[in-house]
């Protein structure tokens, strides 16, 4: 994995990496501003996250032999929507859920019932950049 991080430095700007959970992002962040306040200067945060679930499907990436189990099993265990959501009332917990799966049912409901797109719009609110 590239490490942003080393080479933002190499420009002479304080740069770190940062354990990606909320609420470490948070605190980093909000010292940064109040040291900003006295001193102004440029400041980088690189914070990893991983996905534990395909881009496309509902499989995991250990089952496609993309990743090691071990790997997404500690990416798992980061969960953040996890770990926020252990915070709430059961009941709070389970009707955000809920919500969550309405606008799923909506969204998939759409998709399925709507008509295909012409062919003149293949390519219409597409970004393509420079070709390097």
């Amino acid at each position: 994995m590239p490490n942003i991080t080393k080479k933002v430095k190499s420009f002479g700007i304080n740069a770190q990496i940062i354990e990606s959970q909320t609420q470490v992002i948070h605190e980093n962040i909000k010292n940064a501003r109040l040291e900003m306040l006295d001193k102004p200067s440029p400041r980088f945060f690189e914070c990893s996250a991983s996905r534990w679930k395909e881009h496309l499907g509902p499989n995991d990436d250990y089952s496609m032999n993309y990743r090691s189990l071990k790997e997404v099993k500690k990416w798992i265990t980061k969960d953040e929507v996890v770990r926020v959501g252990n915070k709430l009332s059961p009941s709070k917990k389970k009707g955000i859920e809920d919500e969550i799966n309405n606008e799923i049912k909506k969204a998939l409901s759409f998709a399925k019932n709507s008509p295909m797109p012409d062919r003149e719009d293949l390519f219409s609110n597409v970004f393509c950049g420079n070709k390097v």
